[in-house]
């Protein structure tokens, strides 16, 4: 199921961003690895757009547990709360804050934003902030529109001097804001809407 669309003209949907039950000092709590990743995948901008395009999801990071692969976590369509991935089943989720169980397709992993840089650094900060200060932020940004990028993967792939997975790294440049800097300038009192801004910018 799509992610619900969160626009500039909608950004009273951020006080319906996930959530998630806070450590006891989830902002001071010393972390070696961050429990969660909030990704980030944006689009190149057409024309002369202001607005950035792409889409936004936590991820719970890898552990031996689970093979050491990222497991998605999802929102919850009554109370926004998020679905960590064992409440979710072949068919049928159960959410822990509202009690709603219901078929699984009726969730996302991920929500679509066409939004302003400004307004993107603060729907950033309320993901990180929902993990409870928990994650490191992955910001992926495409180089070309998907159609050019499919484009280029076939015609890539057709000449044979480079793989699908080589390709799929060219199209994107990702960057990174890893949780011991999160909590270093959180720390040292640094306005972090105006940090995620200029991580955005960067």
């Amino acid at each position: 199921m799509p992610g619900v669309l969160i626009s500039d003209t909608n950004m009273e949907i951020l006080r319906q961003a996930p959530d998630i039950p806070r450590a006891e000092n989830p902002l001071h709590t010393p972390r070696e690895r961050a429990t969660y990743k909030v990704e980030l995948n944006i689009m190149p901008r057409g024309g002369k757009s202001t607005q950035i395009v792409g889409r936004i999801a936590i991820m719970r990071s890898g552990s031996s547990t689970s093979g050491d692969m990222d497991e998605a976590c999802f929102t919850c369509p009554r109370c926004k709360q998020l679905i960590l991935p064992e409440y979710v089943q072949a068919d049928l989720f159960s959410c822990p804050s509202c009690k709603l169980t219901a078929d699984s397709e009726n969730i996302s992993e991920a929500s679509v934003f066409v939004l302003t840089t400004e307004n993107l650094a603060q729907l950033v900060m309320r993901y990180w902030l929902a993990t409870g200060g928990d994650a490191d932020i992955y910001l992926k940004r495409y180089k070309h529109s998907m159609q050019a990028a499919v484009t280029s993967l076939k015609e890539k792939d057709w000449r044979g001097y480079a793989t699908k997975r080589r390709l799929a790294k060219e199209q994107k440049e990702v960057v990174i804001y890893p949780l011991k800097n999160l909590m270093r300038d959180n720390l040292s009192g640094a306005d972090m809407g105006r940090r995620f801004l200029a991580f955005l910018k960067s």
